[in-house]
């Protein structure tokens, strides 16, 4: 047997493969498995040592009766072999049955494309949102209010997600409670406000309904598909008009990073008109190049006088800071604060002190000024004096700016705030050109900053509005207000500016 596979074999490695195939030395028949010589059967044969012709050809013969039955069982139940034109046809039944197949789900689904439109507060029409539409497929037989849920959500998202609600201001956009409209032409929308009808049918079933009622386009009907429009309307503010509210200064900001977010509290919406809205819209003109509490003045304070070197700050529409540098100014300090610095009353010129800074008096032509120096100590020399009182004018000059165009910002949404201002007009930072500083000297270095000097007494009231890590939590029309102003300053600034440790004071009275 394997002399006969052998002369069929191709190559030396199939040739190799037959040889080492287990074959009976007997009968020489073929067993995978054969673990030794002789197969059972002919184990089980008297020994001979020589077998003749007759006795190998009776074994095969009688082992070959033994499965013969079983050999023809498992012919005759094989399956009948089919000609070219059987399978052919097989193959065209199989094909037709994917295409209904295939023509049953589509016919239950329910392509839904969503375009988002929204009201402004000082705008009677609808503007379409700059955004891409959202596009989702629904089976029929889903609930009609998970297309409407979903599709709000969608938008909302999105919307959210996007440069324009930011550029725009208009993240305040109410998603709770919109305004559905389906195009039935370039020209004819329908309008509708979700009620209990399309909230407790399916999502085949309200289609179905609008097309019968003549409200869906015909190729949108024959595409099975839902064009919506989405209406959102943009919060309002609350203000109280009767009263208004002025920040008087703020004492010290930093620029440390924080999670501060704010806005103002949503009210009633407007309804929609079809009247064409010609409202400005805010955007932020921020394109920079280059990035204490005080008490009046006591009275009969000795001064020293000193020349010294001004430096302003000025700032322009876009937020790039310019340093005008004067030269032969003049200034008065007060001459014995150092001898108080260490208590906590404010005598004799000096006003108080914080984590980094003295503040004492002093005058600029009669005018009453507040001077402040950073605290002589470890790594604070005069350079890191000069370097830190700088950087605290330029952020004076820079939330003034933030709190003008914040106030721009209120005024081209038609919404009322507090006048906030911040202590930068006349603020400067000095250098001294003909002292000798010592330990009794009234200066403790030679560049000091400057602000004019604000009266907190009457109505004004000390406030702190947010920490150095945490954000503003008012529920007050003052507070918010400040809250606000931080997050339009993180958001009119594209993210590269953020005031925290914001503190100052406030009159119920404008300023």
């Amino acid at each position: 047997m394997k002399c006969v596979k052998l002369s069929d074999a191709h190559s030396s490695t199939e040739r190799a493969v037959i040889v080492n195939q287990p074959q009976c030395q007997s009968c020489s028949v073929i067993y995978p498995w054969l673990k030794t010589a002789l197969c059972g059967g002919c184990r089980d044969e008297p020994t001979s040592s020589v077998k003749g012709l007759n006795e190998i050809t009776e074994t095969i013969l009688s082992r070959a009766s033994e499965h013969q039955s079983t050999a023809s069982q498992h012919r005759l139940n094989q399956p009948p072999s089919l000609n070219a034109g059987l399978q052919a046809a097989n193959a065209a039944q199989l094909k037709a049955k994917i295409a209904t197949l295939k023509k049953q789900v589509k016919g239950d689904t329910i392509t839904m494309e969503a375009t988002l439109f929204y009201y402004p507060k000082n705008g009677t029409s609808a503007k379409k949102a700059q955004l891409l539409p959202v596009l989702k497929k629904f089976f029929g037989s889903d609930p009609a209010k998970s297309l409407l849920d979903q599709t709000r959500e969608e938008l909302k998202k999105a919307w959210l997600e996007s440069p324009a609600s930011n550029v725009s201001g208009m993240n305040t956009l109410n998603f709770e409670d919109v305004l559905f409209g389906i195009n039935q032409s370039t020209k004819s929308v329908y309008h509708f406000k979700p009620t209990e009808n399309h909230m407790l049918g399916t999502v085949d079933a309200m289609f179905t309904a609008l097309k019968a009622d003549a409200k869906i386009s015909e190729a949108d009907s024959k595409e099975r598909k839902l064009t919506l429009r989405v209406y959102a309307y943009e919060a309002q503010s609350i203000v109280d008009d009767d009263v208004d509210f002025g920040i008087s200064s703020v004492r010290r900001s930093s620029t440390h990073r924080s999670t501060s977010q704010a806005s103002f509290k949503p009210s009633t919406k407007r309804k929609a008109a079809t009247s064409i809205s010609k409202a400005t819209e805010y955007t932020s003109a921020f394109r920079p190049r280059k990035l204490a509490s005080a008490v009046r003045p006591t009275p009969q304070i000795a001064y020293d006088q000193y020349d010294f070197t001004k430096i302003t700050i000025t700032i322009d529409a876009h937020g790039n800071m310019d340093e005008t540098v004067s030269l032969d100014e003049k200034i008065e300090i007060s001459k014995n604060w150092r001898g108080f610095s260490e208590g906590d009353k404010s005598e004799d010129g000096y006003l108080s002190k914080g984590a980094t800074k003295f503040a004492f008096m002093g005058r600029v032509a009669g005018a009453p000024y507040a001077i402040f120096q950073c605290m002589p100590g470890s790594g604070v020399d005069e350079l890191s004096n000069r370097t830190d009182l700088i950087a605290e004018l330029k952020l004076l000059v820079q939330g003034q700016y933030f709190a003008e165009s914040f106030a721009r910002r209120a005024q081209t949404y038609d919404v009322r705030i507090p006048d906030i201002r911040w202590n930068s007009c006349n603020a400067f930072v000095g250098t001294v050109t003909d002292a000798w500083l010592d330990e009794t000297s009234s200066l403790v270095f030679e560049t000091f900053l400057a602000a004019p000097l604000l009266d907190t007494a009457n109505l004004y009231t000390e406030r702190k509005f947010s920490g150095s890590t945490t954000a503003g939590q008012s529920i007050d029309v003052v507070g918010s207000a400040i809250d606000a102003y931080a997050h339009h300053v993180l958001v009119d600034s594209e993210g590269t500016f953020l005031l925290t440790d914001l503190q100052g004071t406030s009159s119920p009275c404008s300023v």
